[in-house]
């Protein structure tokens, strides 16, 4: 009986012993079997630092552009807001 391969692996269990492995495992954590070649562990790990990169850069962005929208309508409402206050304060 030949032996599978990992790169003939495509379910959710370890093709050396058959036990439930996470999918995109890179070890089986029953037997220590390396599920992916080096070069496809390296992709792997490139892409989710690729990612992480991208996420952080999109949050600060995103913060940025908050901050300076509540600065511009803080300062074009600023005296509006303040007398609506005083109007509800009875002031």
């Amino acid at each position: 009986m030949a032996r599978k391969t990992p790169q003939s692996f495509d379910s959710d269990h370890c093709p050396y012993c058959g036990q439930n492995i996470l999918t995109g495992a890179m070890r089986c954590v029953s037997c220590g079997k390396m599920l992916k070649t080096p070069e496809e562990q390296k992709a792997a790990i490139d892409h989710v630092i690729a990612s992480r990169k991208k996420f952080r850069i999109a949050s600060v962005i995103r913060i940025m552009v908050f901050l300076i929208i509540i600065g511009v309508a803080y300062y074009f409402f600023a005296g509006q807001l303040s007398a609506v206050i005083k109007k509800l304060l009875g002031s």
